[in-house]
């Protein structure tokens, strides 16, 4: 009895591995595709991301429970080469 049972224990966890493609899978291709596919995105050789950030203070406010104060708004930008594998960030605060 113990034995069939490790069995199909063992049976059930074999089929759990199994996986058919998911639905992120397709997402992950449909944009790759999108970029040209994955040739025209293995030639890319340099990289740039700009972004804003602001920052609240949520304990930090003027009266208990009420509006979570300002504290400050930042921009970055990175740069990358991948052929040197040099990247920078800079980050303005």
């Amino acid at each position: 009895m113990r034995r069939l049972l490790l069995l199909v224990l063992a049976t059930l966890f074999a089929a759990s591995c199994a996986t058919t493609p998911s639905r992120e899978t397709n997402l992950v291709n449909r944009a790759l595709d999108a970029m040209g596919g994955a040739d025209a995105l293995a030639k890319v050789k340099t990289i740039a991301v700009k972004g804003t950030m602001k920052q609240w203070e949520p304990e930090q406010s003027n009266a208990p429970g009420g509006e979570m104060r300002f504290a400050n708004d930042a921009e970055f930008t990175l740069t990358g080469d991948f052929t040197s594998h040099a990247f920078r960030t800079d980050w303005v605060k």
